[in-house]
């Protein structure tokens, strides 16, 4: 004959049931959710690869088309591919090609993620140049003056173009300095001991966590359609 304090009383029965019908129905919720936003054109992301001492340019997943999408409602949607280099371009680059090159620099305006490539300013550029000369585009969204000096260093050093253009916008200044803007994998300019402005790298690993955001669909409609991490600047900015 068991003890009275062995047995599971109904009481504590009715907790476990809730429990797991709760656990239950909220991974039944996630799961369905998951499922329906892999319907949809969610925002895939350009997938931001390691910045580091190795290698010191803030590109992307090469090789790779993914959607990239706006708003809760996805009211823009575009198909993008990131090249050879991990560069937003539907060519591949060539270091070795003896063309003329002419490197275009800059950030969102120029990485064009939200347009058609063969409507980019790179791809028109490079059409009216057809036959004289190729057209390289280097350029990530956020991306302030200072690591525009960094894609030109860049771009010199791997492909050797003829000529360079540069697309300023005019938040590009004070968003070069470090004491305004510290993102990680942009190179920014920060003062010296001497009173003078230096280059530095703000080194960028993808944590485990982003690498898991990244393989979920509702994971990244949180992030990038809805943009949840901003999320409470927006709430104040409304009230």
């Amino acid at each position: 004959m068991g003890r009275q304090s062995d047995r599971v009383t109904p009481r504590t029965k009715f907790l476990i049931f809730g429990a797991i019908s709760i656990f239950g129905g909220f991974l039944f919720s996630i799961v369905a959710l998951e499922s329906i936003f892999r319907c949809l054109p969610v925002n895939e992301g350009l997938r931001t690869q390691s910045v580091t001492q190795n290698d010191p340019i803030m590109r992307f997943a090469p090789n790779r088309t993914s959607i990239w999408s706006r708003g809760w409602d996805f009211s823009f949607v575009n198909s993008i591919r990131t090249n050879n280099y991990g560069f937003v371009s539907d060519i591949d680059y060539d270091p070795v090609s003896k063309t003329p090159l002419l490197a275009v620099v800059g950030d969102s305006y120029v990485e064009a993620a939200m347009m058609p490539y063969p409507k980019t300013g790179a791809a028109i550029l490079g059409r009216s140049l057809e036959q004289k000369a190729r057209v390289y585009s280097f350029a990530s969204s956020g991306s302030p003056l200072s690591q525009y000096l960094a894609y030109a260093a860049y771009a010199r050093e791997t492909f050797h173009p003829a000529g360079l253009v540069v697309v300023i916008v005019e938040n590009d200044f004070d968003e070069s300095l470090l004491k305004y803007k510290n993102a990680p994998g942009f190179h920014y300019f920060t003062d010296d001991d001497q009173g003078k402005l230096i280059l530095v790298r703000i080194d960028f690993e993808p944590t485990i966590w982003r690498k898991v955001v990244q393989r979920s669909a509702l994971g990244m409609y949180l992030a990038t359609n809805l943009q949840l991490e901003n999320l409470k600047t927006y709430l104040d900015r409304l009230m």
